[in-house]
């Protein structure tokens, strides 16, 4: 995963911090009605030992989608949103030499997705550098590389569905 160096707080950092995003999320979106349906869900059995099996709520609602034949424009997952430090060796990521690239503080916010995700990463970047000071960066890669597929947004790649991960 994207995450802090040298901690350990999944329910405060990782399904916590995802809650109360998503709970801002309906706050902000209910004062702006939307032209198409959105759907806010909180996944269940993200973590090991369930990831990557069919228990995970996401693998559930995704292949649902898909068995439904419901169109899907984008997912976006919230993974370990709260997190923030600006010292110095405070970030880790998932594949060596990511911090050459991305830097070695855990002070931004990250949209992480597929190559064929390369749209969609560009107008969410776009739209979140617009309402925050909070540095965005993002990182299309291929699907096999290393933690890029390490959070419910695997589930809808796998269904054919884009989806991005916040974290």
């Amino acid at each position: 995963n994207w995450k802090p160096k040298g901690m350990s707080t999944p329910g405060a950092d990782d399904n916590a911090s995802g809650v109360a995003g998503l709970l801002e999320l309906a706050r902000l979106l209910s004062k702006n009605p939307q032209s198409r349906s959105i759907e806010l869900v909180a996944y269940t059995l993200e973590e090991d030992p369930h990831f990557g099996t069919q228990e995970m709520g996401s693998f559930r609602h995704a292949r649902s989608l898909k068995e439904s034949g419901r169109e899907v424009q984008l997912m976006l997952s919230i993974e370990m949103i709260g997190y923030f430090a600006d010292k110095a060796n405070s970030q880790d990521y998932p594949a060596p030499g990511m911090s050459t690239l991305y830097g070695d503080r855990g002070n931004f916010i990250a949209l992480v997705g597929n190559l064929s995700n390369f749209g969609a990463i560009r107008r969410a970047k776009a739209l979140m550098r617009g309402v925050s000071d909070l540095p965005v960066i993002s990182c299309n890669a291929p699907s096999n590389l290393q933690g890029i597929d390490s959070s419910d947004h695997l589930n809808y790649w796998n269904e054919g569905y884009p989806a991005l991960m916040v974290t």
